[in-house]
């Protein structure tokens, strides 16, 4: 079992709990004019993007629904 992998997995699905806390529920346009909370999210997603590149080729591989560029 590649430890390593579920737990950064597990970081990046708190990061998408993160997001989804902040704008659940929001109409778009409300979401866009609050800068602060499109800037939490983005934030997030950038973290997540660091933690799937650092996923290991060999788990990708395994895990075909894993996709990093």
């Amino acid at each position: 079992m590649a430890v390593r992998e579920y737990i950064i997995i597990e970081k990046v699905i708190k990061h998408i709990d993160k997001i989804n806390e902040y704008s659940i529920n929001m109409e778009q346009s409300t979401f866009l004019a609050d800068t602060k909370i499109v800037e939490a999210c983005v934030f997030n997603l950038l973290q997540m993007g660091e933690l799937v590149g650092k996923i290991n080729k060999e788990f990708r591989n395994t895990h075909s629904n894993i996709h990093s560029s």
